[in-house]
């Protein structure tokens, strides 16, 4: 192998390299994301338990809460996107939230797919990388 088309391998590996640790961050980013779905699953489980009157905790930012009184656990104020607010049943909002679950899990498939091909570009780019060194 030439010492053009080395380099020229060499900085497709480093492309690669770059473009794995890229999707294993975005792959990162949705499990976060699934979790705080799951989570949120749960917490409109337990509205059920609640009554009209009940004192709850409610989070204003990361480790920081509010003490509220529930006056309806029927519906929720929902954001839907750009800054728009509806309000919800809970079943309603879980149902968003399952949707939202089947979306994360898709996009989550698909990155692991792409991890994989990147994977297999990189073994294969070292092979010749390492042919050509002996």
């Amino acid at each position: 192998m030439e010492n053009q088309e080395l380099q020229q391998k060499y900085m497709e590996f480093q492309l690669l390299g770059e473009q794995m640790k890229q999707t294993q961050k975005q792959i990162q980013v949705l499990e976060e994301q699934m979790t705080e779905i799951v989570y949120t699953q749960q917490s409109l489980d337990s509205i059920k338990d609640l009554k009209k009157g009940d004192q709850i905790l409610v989070p204003v930012s990361n480790g920081i809460f509010a003490e509220a009184t529930i006056t309806n656990t029927e519906k929720l104020i929902v954001n839907v996107g750009a800054n728009t607010m509806v309000q919800k049943s809970v079943e309603s909002a879980k149902e968003m939230l399952s949707q939202q679950v089947t979306e994360v899990s898709n996009l989550h498939i698909q990155l692991h797919e792409m991890l994989g091909k990147i994977e297999e570009e990189l073994q294969g780019l070292q092979r010749e990388l390492s042919k050509s060194g002996e």
